[in-house]
């Protein structure tokens, strides 16, 4: 094996050579001009001056810069080429000496000298490229791996400038890879087609400018993400992620292939760990061509919000081994974020709360996490239908903690706006969620959410537009089913019934796995259009269809909740003629026998068929409530809230859950009626919900009924009935409790 000399710098003519760092450069008086080569060529230099003068066999040197890899003789005849070029100028003859059959010999006189200060270079980048890259420490190859990206970043970054100091910061001591740090290796293609190099380009350009940003990595730090002239000069000298990933000392690689089939252009895109080249990510996307090639960077923005989650997660098991026990904030926010972005369900959304709350408790002024714990309340309320623990205005307090510390922060300006939403303030949602997406452009949710609160607003003309601009930016997965279902409910309110059939289908392709309410309402979405088009036939199929997905839909089931402007109340209404056309059921009467026996338990699930009495309380009907109403104010207590109600109930939505009567809601519950009947157990309550298939007001009055509560009055037939009857209604909004 060769011999390595530990002294820095070796000198030969007008050139001089850094061994630790592999940069090359020639001198002419007091100035240092890099001299761009590549990667193996210095490294097969390298080996040349370590042998002193003398005969370097081949295979010797092909050890030493191709080890454990069998290649063919004649790379290195091409390096060697590319060295005479370059320290000869073409002259005869060479400073590289051949020996045939055996190797070469390097023919100048060699000085080797101890460390010294570098010349300058005059490069108007060196400034920006040393700043910008970390320190790391020498891998165990010895000088042989220092050559070889020594000299190829350095070779590299001549192009862009700085090559002098980004080829010495590469290779001095320096610490691990930052948590969640990526880089961004530029994506290949298939063929040689100049159209696709250019997509291609633009989709790593696109990346590598997106995700700098706050928004893109779950609010991480954007410092962790080399500089884009950095990550090209990189990748000029290597297509290896674990290679590209160690040298600009990142965890994350992101990388790509880019490939024409036809009419669409295809990208596969994948996610590795630099350090052990292990792949944790990779998926196939696909698009039209005219369109891909047109703006590539919707492609890399459906990209990027998938495989981001990856490294997250990846992040997040590799903490909990690492720091099991003493977890430190960033580790607890990982923690979190694993949670976030996993199919929602009410426990997991108490994970997430879990790790927000431990993480704040370290750091009490991120106004980051202060905003994602507003955000996961208002996620858990969403899931369970009961306001958040310690109501809206606790959500409110953490936000305004935020806003004093940063205003302009991500999760800060998210949680903000989703409360706005929550409290159906549509107009103010709307202008904070444009307000976020001025700040953050590349968020993909803002857009959609602004053209559901336009909906509302009875903005239908410019909903369709956001709409369908932010149908065609969101990433292709499941998630992005629901804003589809935006599509069709638009399209439906605008009257282009063919296409909300068309969105429609397409949202129920995108998630396979939909199923309950969400499945129903598209089909139900599908039947009105189907039946207003004149196919009754087809209207009935999918009326089957959503009843066969929920099996308690009906007409007035369709929109429960409230009406924003007139107009948007005048399209709901038109969707509801196209359901009775379709042959849905408009109501549930109120006096329906499900034969059901009278039972004092609590039931499980929110929906499901009642009995016609409840033990301990009375049912009430609709002309007899109607009455009592016209008398004077009762409470009344509806547990399906927000929605159109009997003027001057209070909306208790989530107070009608299963569990037990021991459970920690059953306090709360208590709590909540005793605010609003001033103590006195024998006033009368009035319990209700949407219809007889609403378990939930049965609940709520039997917890009453628990309670010691002896004059509960039970509206069986809920909203519904109510608004059959032609009764006047209110909006009404859940409330604190």
């Amino acid at each position: 094996m060769l011999q390595r000399s530990a002294e820095r710098w070796v000198a030969f003519g007008t050139f001089r050579l850094n061994r630790r760092t592999g940069e090359l450069c020639r001198l002419d008086g007091d100035l240092s001009t890099p001299v761009p080569l590549g990667r193996r060529a210095l490294d097969v230099l390298g080996a040349l001056t370590d042998g002193g003068g003398y005969l370097v066999t081949k295979q010797e040197i092909m050890d030493a810069v191709w080890p454990n890899l069998t290649v063919e003789e004649n790379n290195l005849t091409v390096q060697i080429s590319a060295l005479r070029r370059a320290l000869d100028g073409g002259t005869e003859p060479s400073c590289i000496q051949t020996v045939p059959g055996y190797g070469y010999r390097f023919a100048l006189p060699i000085s080797v000298t101890a460390d010294e200060a570098v010349p300058e270079v005059e490069s108007a980048g060196a400034e920006c490229a040393s700043s910008d890259v970390r320190e790391r420490s020498p891998s165990s190859g010895g000088r042989r791996t220092l050559l070889l990206w020594g000299g190829g970043a350095f070779a590299a970054v001549a192009v862009v400038g700085g090559a002098a100091r980004l080829a010495s910061a590469l290779w001095k001591p320096r610490p691990a890879p930052a948590r969640m740090s990526v880089a961004v290796l530029p994506f290949a293609i298939e063929g040689n087609d100049p159209q696709l190099a250019r997509f291609a380009d633009g989709v790593a350009e696109t990346l590598m400018a997106d995700l700098p940003n706050p928004y893109s990595l779950g609010y991480f730090s954007p410092s962790l993400i080399p500089p884009r002239n950095i990550m090209r000069a990189a990748a000029a000298t290597t297509s290896d992620p674990r290679v590209f990933g160690t040298a600009l000392n990142v965890r994350y690689v992101l990388s790509g292939v880019v490939r024409g089939n036809g009419d669409t252009v295809q990208a596969n895109a994948e996610v590795t760990v630099a350090e052990t080249g292990v792949l944790i990510w990779s998926k196939q996307f696909e698009d039209a061509r005219e369109a891909a090639l047109g703006d590539p960077t919707v492609m890399a923005r459906w990209i990027r919000p998938e495989a981001v989650p990856a490294m997250i997660s990846d992040e997040a098991a590799r903490s909990l081994r690492e720091r099991p026990h003493g977890m430190d904030e960033m580790d607890l926010v990982l923690q979190a974020k694993t949670w976030e972005q996993k199919v929602l369900s009410p426990e997991r959304a108490e994970r997430t709360r879990f790790f927000y709350e431990r993480a704040l408790e370290l750091n009490p002024r991120s106004a980051n996490t202060l905003g994602n714990l507003a955000t996961t309340l208002l996620v858990q309320s969403y899931l369970t239908g009961a306001p958040p623990p310690g109501g809206y205005r606790a959500v409110e307090r953490l936000i305004e903690r935020g806003e004093a510390l940063q205003p302009d922060a991500v999760g800060v300006m998210y949680s903000r706006a989703a409360l706005l939403w929550f409290t159906e303030r549509w107009a103010e949602a709307a202008t904070a969620f444009a307000r976020m997406l001025t700040q953050y452009p590349i968020a993909n949710g803002p857009e959609s959410m602004i053209a559901q609160c336009y909906e509302r607003l009875g903005r239908t003309e410019e909903s369709a537009v956001l709409l369908r601009r932010a149908a065609r930016r969101l990433p292709r997965n499941s998630w992005s089913s629901k804003y589809l279902m935006e599509c069709s409910l638009c399209m439906m309110l605008l009257g282009r019934f063919e296409e909300a059939i068309d969105w429609a289908l397409r949202s129920i392709a995108m998630n396979r796995e939909n199923a309950g309410k969400p499945l129903a309402r598209l089909h139900l979405t599908m039947a009105s259009a189907q039946a207003l088009l004149g196919r009754p036939e087809e209207a009935r199929r999918s009326t089957a269809e959503a009843t066969r997905a929920w099996p308690y839909v009906t007409v007035r089931g369709y929109w429960t909740g409230t009406f924003g402007s007139p107009r948007f109340a005048e399209q709901i209404l038109r969707i509801l003629e196209g359901l009775r056309l379709a042959g849905l059921r408009d109501h549930v009467p109120e006096d329906e026998d499900f034969r059901v026996a009278p039972n004092d338990e609590l039931a499980a699930s929110e929906f499901g068929r009642t009995p016609l009495a409840i033990p301990g309380a009375r049912t009430i009907g609709t002309t007899e409530l109607a009455a009592m109403h016209a008398k004077g104010p009762l409470s009344v207590l509806d547990v399906s809230a927000p929605g159109r109600s009997i003027p001057g109930a209070t909306g208790l939505a989530g107070a009608g859950s299963g569990g037990t009567f021991q459970d920690k809601l059953q306090p709360r519950v208590e709590a909540a009626v005793a605010q609003r009947t001033g103590g006195d157990k024998a006033a009368h309550v009035v319990v209700t919900g949407w219809n007889p298939e609403h378990q939930a007001s049965a609940n709520l009055a039997r917890r009453l009924v628990a309670a010691n509560y002896t004059r509960v009055l039970w509206y069986r037939g809920g909203q519904e009935s109510w608004q059959v009857a032609g009764n006047p209604v209110e909006n009404i909004l859940p409330s604190d409790w």
